[in-house]
């Protein structure tokens, strides 16, 4: 079992739990096992090609937002984008 303490600053303020702010090992187990898929090396493998058009595409609208900007970008906000942009070409290749 984790500290308690320990899990509350896990959950960064967010009202529910999440894999590190799981204090029994029992659910934290099982949400690794549902989580784990995803970041298996035969799925980056299998998605290499969307990971990698993706990466190029943040780095251009990064390099866009640059130049657009006096060198000052949120790379969190691009970042955000470019996760999401990742993971919906993902699973519409799998549906």
């Amino acid at each position: 079992m984790k500290d308690p303490f320990l899990c509350q600053v896990a959950k960064v303020g967010m009202p529910v739990d999440n894999i590190v702010s799981m204090a029994s090992p029992v659910e934290s187990l099982r949400l690794r096992k549902l989580m784990g898929p995803p970041f298996a090396k035969k799925f980056l493998i299998d998605h290499a090609q969307i990971i990698t058009e993706g990466i190029k595409t943040l780095f251009a609208r990064i390099e866009e937002l640059r130049k657009e900007n006096d060198n000052k970008v949120d790379v969190f906000h691009e970042y955000t984008s470019y996760t999401l942009d990742v993971l919906s070409n993902s699973y519409t290749f799998h549906c």
